[in-house]
């Protein structure tokens, strides 16, 4: 399980276009472990595997913000 807690990040060649960065991870959110990936870029937008890894970040912080609860309680003391 430790191996992808953060996720992983590859390359895809395509045949008829551009390659693309791809990142794939396990959601656990429902209770059952589901599969999800996302194209996060072309390897022409992206050329390094470093760029390619900060883009992830934004996708990783999105992924927290909406499981950070709200909270609706505004009594003031």
């Amino acid at each position: 399980m430790s191996r992808f807690q953060q996720g992983s990040l590859f390359r895809v060649k395509r045949k008829s276009c551009a390659g693309v960065w791809v990142f794939r991870w396990y959601d656990y959110t429902t209770g059952r472990r589901i599969y999800k990936k996302q194209i996060i870029g072309t390897t022409g937008q992206l050329q390094s595997r470093r760029d390619a890894e900060k883009a992830v970040l934004a996708v990783r912080f999105q992924q927290v913000v909406h499981l950070i609860p709200v909270s609706r309680d505004t009594q003031d003391s």
